[in-house]
């Protein structure tokens, strides 16, 4: 149950890209506190010296191309139209690693059409359990709450590769719908959607 919730440093006019723009990468962006369980979760904007070596402990792909996957951050962190972070639990613990972008900016808008106000949604689950965990989805509730705390994020759009079925279990847990299945290169994944006037956290 959520109790309370900050956004620092963000002033009306700002966009999601650019509010943080002139922030840290050791401020926080947003923080909501919870009951059940008591904590409070907390993103900030990813910093690749600090939290590198903890993403590529969730996924043993990541660690193989970490050099790739740290240009990948980097390039991110300096666009006009991405951003990525780190959700944390009591400001110490990573639990899931968010990436955003602009639906017409991104690789998938080669296979999907997006609409005015789509934004392309990635998350990574530190899942150590193999299970989906009640914080987990606590945690990309708290980023769908920041999100669309911007006018001009209308829907979130999530591409879940099908061999990942704890990011689809967590995507339907956290208010995603499923939507279609999409055909890739070399895989095969499914399209989850999020409209704001369907999100009631």
């Amino acid at each position: 149950m959520e109790i309370a919730y900050y956004l620092p440093g963000v002033i009306a006019c700002d966009t999601l890209i650019a509010s943080t723009r002139l922030l840290s990468k050791k401020e926080w962006v947003f923080s909501r506190k919870f009951r059940h369980p008591a904590c409070t979760i907390s993103l900030r904007l990813l910093c690749i010296t600090r939290d590198l070596a903890a993403i590529c402990q969730w996924d043993w792909r990541l660690h193989r191309a970490g050099h790739m996957v740290a240009a990948s951050y980097l390039y991110t962190g300096d666009s006009d139209f991405a951003r990525s972070y780190m959700v944390l639990v009591n400001g110490r613990t990573p639990v899931c690693q968010v990436d955003i972008c602009q639906a017409d900016k991104d690789e998938l808008s080669e296979i999907y059409h997006p609409a005015p106000g789509d934004y392309i949604i990635r998350f990574l689950l530190n899942t150590e359990k193999k299970k989906v965990r009640p914080l987990h989805v606590k945690a990309l509730q708290t980023c769908i709450e920041y999100f669309f705390s911007f006018p001009e994020v209308k829907q979130l759009i999530a591409d879940v590769d099908k061999s990942e079925p704890l990011h689809q279990d967590l995507a339907l847990k956290a208010g995603f719908r499923f939507r279609k299945k999409l055909h890739h290169n070399y895989s095969m994944s499914g399209l989850y959607a999020l409209h704001r006037h369907h999100c009631f956290l």
